[in-house]
């Protein structure tokens, strides 16, 4: 850790040690309570990401392959989350697949970019990590100015109304709509670029050899989905319960994988379950 006088010191000069905010430190101790693999994985990942900002002035192009690690570790950390408490579907997911690994990030972007499209407020998120089984929860603003708590973080589902009846979102549109913003077909070939990125870093092409400059940004931008995925792998594993809106968006990512386990998944039956005394 950068001490004061060092930073006094050296004003406006790179910080010596990765730029962790105090969420992702309080995250970090959290992560440390965990057990298992999921443990071991998330803070493997914390650790690329202060290994890639020492190396960066020595070696960008390596820098930023340990900052991708860091990314693919948290992911490996809620795969393994998810098979743990038995998610339906979670077993078609591979730990040991770059592209369902590397994946997650993107496709947790574009659920993000639809709950800021449809206005969802935005939580405040709580970190409980005083006793032996640390917890996320969160409050959302509601009419009137009160506060709505839900018992488990992501334990809602979204839907929209027809003449059928409601029908649960897979946020294929949405997923489409943000390939075709990067150019490509659909959301599996986003997929696969950016599982492929690490070796575009590694490997001499006809082009030549490959270079990256200024990558402090780049390491950075890689520390937030870090944080966000080892968030969701606590929010798993703290109930043995199965969140609602996390079987919808694993469902979702299936099928961007097309990995999908035959048969629709039932959430009628899961819905008249969660109602359950």
């Amino acid at each position: 850790m950068t001490k004061p006088e060092e930073q006094a010191a050296n004003p406006g000069q790179r910080p010596l040690e990765y730029p962790f905010t105090a969420w992702n430190r309080d995250l970090e101790a959290a992560v440390a309570k965990l057990r298992g693999r999921p443990r071991h994985c998330g803070l493997n990942a914390i650790r690329c990401l202060r290994r890639s900002w020492m190396i960066a002035p020595l070696d960008p192009e390596m820098a930023l392959f340990r900052a991708i690690t860091a990314e693919e570790e948290a992911a490996t950390a809620l795969i393994l989350a998810l098979q743990q408490k038995r998610y339906p579907g979670a077993s078609n997911l591979k730990h040991k697949s770059h592209p369902h690994k590397a994946g997650l990030t993107p496709f947790l972007r574009v659920i993000e970019r639809f709950l800021a499209e449809v206005k969802f407020p935005a939580p405040q998120v709580i970190l409980k990590s005083d006793g032996q089984v640390p917890r996320i929860d969160i409050s959302l603003p509601a009419p009137g100015g009160l506060v709505a708590v839900p018992d488990e973080p992501l334990n809602g589902i979204t839907h929209k109304e027809g003449d059928g009846g409601p029908t649960v979102l897979d946020f294929g549109e949405q997923a489409q709509r943000y390939a075709a913003e990067q150019g490509v077909a659909d959301m599996l070939t986003v997929i696969h670029d950016e599982a492929n990125f690490r070796n575009r870093l590694l490997y001499a092409t006809d082009e030549g050899i490959p270079v990256a400059d200024n990558v402090d940004p780049a390491l950075i931008a890689r520390g937030r989905p870090v944080f966000i995925l080892l968030s969701l792998t606590m929010i798993i594993l703290q109930t043995p319960k199965h969140q609602l809106f996390a079987v919808q968006v694993l469902q979702s990512y299936l099928q961007a994988l097309k990995a999908i386990p035959e048969g629709a998944f039932d959430y009628e039956a899961a819905l008249a379950k969660a109602r359950r005394p």
